[in-house]
Parts: structure tokens; sequence; C-alpha cells
């Protein structure tokens, strides 16, 4: 069975807190979390929202979905009603990857995809609609309703009790509670999950994808309906059965990437009534449960009538989880990330770019310099440039007497050249994959593996530091690396910085185009770095451009550790530019390859004296 590149885990309501202090029995999640990147998601309480957030890459005010308007009338949600004109089942399919979506929320009609899709609630039962599944043959798979299987709480009429929820007195409520109200649902959901990932491999050896999307309401429901007890004793076996079951499928598969997604969490409401709300929209959901007759039975214990009958103890809050696993994802690195972000995240761990106009930010949990990029780095025409390599040592103006750091050190290509021309050399990277090919080039030289935000040496310790195409890495905390850059630097230093840059401002959108495609990164144009070198406090800041004539496009692409079909439309949109950048960029078009120029800034700034 062909393995998917990305195996997305949706799973409704799986809280960070509750999966962050239980690691040790949910040895799937602990694995993601060890192997991978993983962390809290700054949300909402409204599934709707970020489920259709994390579909689009838009933020809620301008999908337009309303966070309870299909979830609570029972109607069907309406897809068409989406103000996006792009999904993420698009966008992936764009890059020519098949896709199979199982219940995803909120997706009823299904869309006509590469692939197959099966709506998710709310929608109509399949049996009473033709609109509900894609392609329509995958409707003789379905024997049951993946909801109706998800076991429910019992009412109080299941339970004996012949009084309605409000003529019962607190004491009546704790008894049925601690009765151990639920407590078979973890026995309960093994059946049930066992037949739902049965289905799920069905549908995959079918129709088998290159991404495939599993969604889970396991979670929600038991999080709302096992709050009452403290600890969540039964509420963590519940979420064993989750991870068992999500086990079996990532051995099955055996993907290339896993993901796991909450959109949200849970909480006990009786903390909402007795904690002050920590945002605007947890004070919202307080007032909900208040005006639905939530009765407060201790100040850890709060219990209303659910819709169905079932007493609620637990309502969502705020803050979701995630956990990626993959090639060039970090290793065991804690990430907090906005749901803003779900978008790329999902894009990036299938090995994709981003549309540019998407809201958030691509985590910082991928190595941009993977083990294959990092061995063909120094391949790259314009990183093992002569000419280019002396340009920019003859601007930073190296003495032998000089104590020199080099800040994003690589693979050791301006250390090789420079260390020799002074006293002491030091080289600091991010990426361990760099610094291998580092250590293997320059196996005497200092070698640190660090972070240009935290930089580990002493105040004042050198004369130089290099930058030579590492800044426009830092997408997050470029002030903070600046400071530190600063900080190092013995006064009268000078940091000294070459960044790629758009050759005429004609053809900035070109540059920013291509690179926001290529990879996450930053544009810094000449004005940039002058800002940020005068906003770190450097004076008598210098500023030379250097011009590498016709690079070969292809090559730089080949060694970029990009999809096929990336480079070739990278590719392709520098064959296809406007004749007023071709000019900038001297571009040569030849019948298999694009020659341009590329231009570098040489900026630098000195430490004041004092």
């Amino acid at each position: 069975m062909k393995a998917p590149r990305l195996l997305v885990l949706a799973c409704e309501a799986a809280d960070p807190h509750i999966i962050l202090a239980n690691r040790q029995r949910l040895p799937t999640l602990d694995a993601l979390c060890r192997d991978g990147s993983c962390g809290i998601v700054d949300s909402l309480p409204r599934a709707s929202e970020v489920w259709a957030t994390y579909y689009t890459g838009l933020p809620p005010e301008v999908h337009g979905v309303q966070a309870r308007s299909p979830a609570q009338s029972g109607e069907p949600a309406d897809l068409t009603r989406v103000k996006a004109d792009l999904f993420l089942w698009d966008w992936l399919g764009r890059w020519g990857l098949s896709v199979g979506f199982v219940e995803p929320p909120h997706t009823f009609p299904a869309p006509r995809i590469h692939g197959f899709f099966v709506s998710g609630a709310p929608r109509p039962p399949h049996r009473r609609t033709d609109r509900s599944v894609h392609p329509p043959e995958l409707r003789a798979l379905i024997d049951r309703e993946y909801g109706a299987g998800i076991p429910k709480p019992p009412t109080l009429k299941e339970l004996g009790v012949d009084r309605p929820f409000a003529g019962l007195s607190d004491e009546e409520l704790n008894r049925i509670l601690a009765g151990g109200y639920f407590g078979d649902l973890p026995e309960r959901l093994r059946p049930h999950l066992e037949w739902y990932a049965d289905w799920v491999l069905r549908l995959y050896e079918r129709w088998p994808t290159d991404v495939l999307w599993v969604h889970f309401r396991e979670a929600d429901i038991a999080g709302r309906f096992l709050m009452h007890e403290q600890p969540p004793c039964t509420l963590v076996q519940a979420y064993a059965e989750l991870d068992r079951i999500c086990g079996r499928l990532i051995e099955r598969l055996r993907p290339e990437s896993v993901l796991f997604l909450s959109d949200c969490g849970v909480v006990p409401i009786a903390h909402l009534l007795t904690r002050e709300p920590p945002n605007p929209a947890m004070a919202e959901v307080a007032r909900e449960c208040q005006q639905a007759g939530c009765r407060l039975l201790s100040p850890d214990l709060a219990v209303m009538e659910g819709p169905d009958g079932g007493l609620l103890s637990g309502t969502h809050a705020w803050q979701g989880f995630y956990a990626l696993r993959g090639p060039g994802v970090y290793r065991g690195q804690r990430c907090d990330i906005h749901f803003h972000d779900g978008f790329r995240l999902i894009a990036r761990a299938a090995g994709l770019p981003a549309p540019p106009d998407r809201v958030g930010r691509t985590p910082p949990v991928f190595n941009e310099f993977s083990q294959r990029r990092a061995a063909e780095y120094d391949r790259q025409q314009w990183a093992a440039n002569p000419d280019y390599l002396s340009a920019f040592l003859n601007f930073a103006d190296l003495k032998p007497e000089h104590h020199v750091l080099e800040a994003g050190v690589g693979t050791g290509q301006v250390a090789a050249a420079g260390a020799p021309l002074v006293a002491r050399y030091v080289g600091l990277d991010n990426s361990e994959e760099m610094l291998v090919q580092a250590r293997r080039k320059l196996p005497g030289l200092e070698l640190l593996h660090a972070d240009l935000r935290a930089v580990p040496l002493l105040d004042r310790s050198f004369d130089r530091v290099l930058a030579r195409s590492v800044l426009h890495h830092v997408t997050h905390g470029l002030e903070q690396v600046m400071r530190e850059l600063y900080r190092v630097l013995r006064p009268g230093g000078r940091l000294v910085i070459g960044e790629g840059i758009p050759p005429s401002p004609e053809s900035v959108p070109h540059f920013t185009e291509v690179f926001a495609l290529k990879e996450e990164r930053l544009v810094l144009l000449p004005e940039h770095l002058v800002r940020l070198l005068e906003a770190a406090g450097f004076v008598d800041i210098r500023f030379e451009r250097y011009v590498m004539p016709q690079v070969s496009v292809r090559g730089w692409l080949e060694r970029s550790d990009l999809s096929d079909a990336l480079k070739a439309l990278l590719l392709e949109m520098h064959r296809s530019t406007p004749p007023e950048v071709q000019r900038a960029y001297r571009t040569t078009v030849t019948e298999d390859d694009v020659l341009v120029d590329f231009t570098f800034a040489l900026v630098s700034g000195r430490r004041p004296e004092w």
C-alpha cells in the first residue's frame, strides 16, 4: 500500500494541558513530541471558526463562518457560503497532490477534488443525500454513520431519574456524577474506534492519496462530559484509546510526516464561573453557560444539561494542540503557535509553500537546511563563487589580530577563507546539518550549535561579526539578533552583512513572490538593513553592491531541496518575467535554463567606541 506523504490526525477539542501532563500514558503522542515538534495553539473556543481558518488560511472575520450558526441550529454546514477563493484541498491539488478527507467538520457539500472526500458534521445522513461524499462510488464503502457510532452520555431518564434537571437538588446531582457518570466511555470507545480505523483504511486502500486527513470527535465528547472528575482519570483513559488508534493508523500507513492537530481544548465549566476569564471569548462562553442554567456545585464542579440530555461538566477552551513529526522537522522542540498559522503549518508539512496572501506565519519548527540541502549547499553557484567571497572578505577588512565571529557559519565557506587571516575565528549556526558539513571541512575550528537570538558568548569578545546570507532566515526576533551581535562586539568592532537583494525597484515584487514560494524568509532591502543597524546602535554605516553575473536558475533550484512541481513553477516564473524585470536581472533564456544576475548588498556598521 502506498504510504501517504502526510497524515493529518485532526482531533476536536484535544486539550494541550491534558496531553502534556499525561504523555507517559499517550505513547503515540509522546513519540510525535519527542521525534518532532509540538506546542499549544492559541485559538478560540469556537470550533467552526477555527476549522474554517485551517481550511482557508483566512481569519474568521474574512471567511465569514459563524461559530454557532450551523452547529447549534442542527442545519447542515454550507461550504459554498464560506468566503474563500481557495481551500486547503484546492491548494494541495494545485501542486499535483491527491488528497483524502474523512469526516472534516463543516464541509458539506463534499467538494470535488483529486482524491476522495467524506463530509463531516453537521450534514444530513449519507442515506438522505448524494452530496456528502466524492466520488459518488465511495458511498458503497459506507456501512454506517461515524457520528452515530460515537458513544453518547446517559440522559437523566436513562439513569432512572424521572424529574427534570432543574428540579434536582445539588446533592442529587453530586450523587449522580460521583456514581461514575459516563465512566464506561473508554471501554465503549474501543470497538467504535476500531471500526473507524478499519473504515478509514478501506477508503485509503481504494483511493490511496498523497495527503490523508482523518477527523476525530471523540475527545470533544469525552472532555465535555467527563470534567466532573478531578483529576480527570476517565478522560485520560479516553485519550489513551484515541492515542492507541492513532498509533495503529500510523503503523499501518507509514506516512512520511504525521500532524496531530486540534482546534481547541476543554476546561471545567466551574472554572469559568469561579475564576477570572482569561480573554473575552472565554468570558462570552461563561455568560452562555450561566444563561443555559448552569449549576455550580463546588468551586471545581459545575454542571448543566446538554442538548441531548447529558450532564455537561466541561466546555471548550481557547487553546488547542499540535504535534508534528517528519523530514526536516526539529526534534524535541516546543513551539507554541496561533490558529492562524494552521494552514501554513499543514502546507509546509506536506512539503509545499503557502499562498502569500494567507494569514499567519509558518511556525519555526522546520529546519530549512535539511541534510540534503546542507550536503548540496557548497555546490550552489552563488555560495561557492570565489569573487563574491573575496569581495565580502575585503569589505569586512579583516586584520591578523582580529577575533571574528561568523553568525550563521553554515557549511564553512566563508570560514575556510577567513579563519587563516585572523587570530581567532568562531562559527555559530542553529542547523546541526550545516555544522556537520563545516566540521568535516574545518576539523580544528571552534564551531557552536546555538540560536542567534541567544549567543552563548561573552560581551565585547570580537572585532568583527560576519553574517553572510543568514539574516533573511531569521523570520522572528531579528531585532533581538541584532542586539546580540552588537553585544558580543568590542567597541569599534564592525558587524558585516551580506544579503541577496532585488536588482531594481521594479523587480521587488518578482523577488518577493519567488522567495515566498521557495522558503519562509524575509526580504531585506538595503534600506531595511541600514535601519536595523541604526536601531541596534551601530554608526558609520557603509554600503556596497556586488553583482554576480549569469547564475543558473535551474542549478540554484536543483540544490534547494524543493519538490519537482515547485522547481518547475519557479523556473517558469523566471522565464516569463516582465521586460523591465528581465532587463534588471539581465535575463538570458536558454532551451532548458534561465541565467540571471544575482545582486548582493554588503552593509556594515560600527559599534561606537564608548
